[in-house]
């Protein structure tokens, strides 16, 4: 079963009736903080699970939309204007006949699932008596949740028609989050009919040891038995425990925690599974580890999966147009990801490209080649601009010897404002004017010293402040600035920002580089 859409109204920060677009096989989730990923993740798990308790032990008042019940409470407080939450999967053609119907908001027929939580009809009386009083707090007491396919038929924790598991790597210390986890994982493989035949056995065992391993004990206690708790929390779902080569997975560390829970719920001969939901990944994992999970994840493209992630690396090896961005406001969502030629995205899956997801999820950017640019370009900002780059909400960043025309093509599907500062390798009008011309416009610009005997970001620097390399600036023991400042790019810049924040001398900026950033900051 594959998810095409959701919508969701009124969950947590999406107010608005929000619609995501999803893709068959994977959805990789970014986003600046708190700007709902991993909302969306528990909007997908909170439909599938068709649970009541799962939304009890969250809390309504945690999944409603603060400004929603803001509105209500400073407003007409009718009982006809109690907000409501619903959100809607839209699935694949199943052909499973008891999830079609058109009982969704869009009237049309199809297969899907929706949760819907709204004010319990049959309080009504109790709940009008709340209302009319002064000063009263909201009634999520009085709410009900319903889960239903969009034929109308309920389901629940125990026919949920879709299997789905979680991995949350960002609580995988918790021991609840462990046992939530292992509990999905059992609940994905074995069907109603198997657990119920698991849990009378387990029953039998219990009663058996009571009548055996207990007997001798209980008639030398007089009056009292010992016995097994038959509480919930005692139940055999409740004791199981995954091994891996004999080690439980409780006992090992957090890494390799993190990749068995992977590794275990993307396998192969998982076929109950239909849907991966992986908060974070990359937490607990080093960079090697990371690699071979998403090895696993690659190879496995029959189960679709949603993953949240802060990870460039993430984001590229399992390709650009997967992606799905969430923006600051609400309901503000990015799937232009699908614009990016497959080229691009096919560069980004085999080039080094670790500042990608801060590019794409920046509104302004000043591109640089390399790391001298990259060191002093914060500090220039500052002097042409009297702020930091950051109050302008514009990121700096290096492409580290990468091409600048393959961020340039998802700057164009992207809408962002980019700012290229680069050399003219002694041919400005060939390496400059021709080769971006069809990228710049309102939103790209580039710059570069259009003299070709100033080819260099170094050389311009240096022509521009002659004196103040030669005579007043402790840069190099070396004859030849110029040539030290050449050969040792990086080095050379990092002295002289230091010499700038540790004196009062005077830089010049070259003009090229002092109207880009005038630009950017418009």
């Amino acid at each position: 079963m594959i998810i095409k859409k959701i919508k969701i109204n009124n969950f947590k920060k999406f107010k608005d009736e929000t619609t995501i677009e999803f893709n068959d096989d994977f959805n990789i989730i970014i986003g600046n903080n708190e700007s709902g990923k991993s909302t969306i993740l528990q909007a997908i798990e909170l439909v599938l699970s068709g649970s009541q308790a799962r939304i009890d032990s969250i809390g309504l008042e945690n999944i409603f939309n603060n400004e929603v019940i803001d509105t209500f409470m400073n407003g007409e407080k009718e009982y006809k204007n109690l907000p409501e939450i619903y959100i809607e999967l839209y699935l694949n053609d199943t052909g499973n006949p008891d999830l079609n119907g058109n009982n969704n908001t869009e009237k049309i027929m199809c297969d899907g699932l929706y949760l819907k939580i709204s004010p319990n009809d049959e309080f009504s009386k109790e709940i009008y008596e709340i209302l009319e009083k002064k000063n009263f707090a909201f009634p999520f007491e009085y709410y009900k949740c319903e889960f239903k396919k969009f034929s109308d038929f309920p389901f629940n924790n125990y026919n949920r028609p879709i299997h789905y598991v979680v991995i949350d790597n960002s609580n995988i210390s918790n021991e609840y989050f462990m046992k939530e986890y292992i509990s999905n994982l059992y609940c994905a493989y074995a069907d109603l009919s198997l657990k119920n035949q698991y849990n009378n056995d387990f029953r039998k065992l219990k009663k058996d040891f009571e009548e055996n391993n207990l007997k001798e004990l209980n008639e030398k206690v007089p009056e009292i038995n010992f016995g097994l708790s038959t509480h919930t929390k005692y139940s055999l779902e409740n004791n199981l425990t995954i091994y891996e080569q004999g080690i439980n997975i409780q006992n090992k560390g957090s890494g390799n925690q993190c990749i068995l829970k992977i590794k275990s719920s993307i396998d192969k001969c998982a076929e109950n599974i239909d849907i991966i939901l992986i908060e974070e990944p990359e937490n607990h994992l080093s960079d090697m580890n990371m690699k071979k999970m998403l090895v696993d994840i690659i190879n496995n493209k029959s189960k679709q999966t949603f993953i949240t992630t802060h990870n460039s690396v993430i984001c590229s090896r399992l390709n650009l147009k997967k992606l799905i961005a969430l923006g600051e406001g609400n309901n503000v969502i990015t799937s232009d990801f699908k614009k990016i030629d497959k080229d691009t995205a096919d560069f980004f899956i085999k080039c080094p490209s670790y500042n990608i997801l801060n590019f794409i999820l920046s509104k302004k950017v000043i591109l640089v080649e390399g790391a001298a640019e990259y060191i002093l370009m914060e500090k220039f900002y500052k002097i042409i601009n009297r702020k930091n780059p950051n109050e302008d909400e514009v990121n700096i960043i290096s492409v580290s010897g990468l091409s600048f025309e393959r961020y340039l093509k998802i700057a164009q599907a992207l809408n962002i404002e980019v700012a290229v500062l680069t050399d003219n390798d002694h041919d400005y009008e060939n390496n400059i004017t021709k080769k971006y011309a069809k990228y710049i416009g309102d939103k790209i610009k580039v710059y570069s010293d259009s003299n070709n005997d100033r080819h260099t970001f170094e050389v311009c620097l240096y022509e521009d402040n002659k004196d103040l390399f030669e005579n007043k600036m402790e840069l190099t023991i070396s004859s030849d600035k110029l040539k030290f400042m050449i050969n040792n790019k990086a080095e050379s810049a990092y002295r002289i920002l230091k010499e700038l924040e540790n004196s009062k001398i005077t830089i010049k900026i070259p003009n090229y580089i002092k109207d880009a950033l005038e630009w950017i900051k418009l």
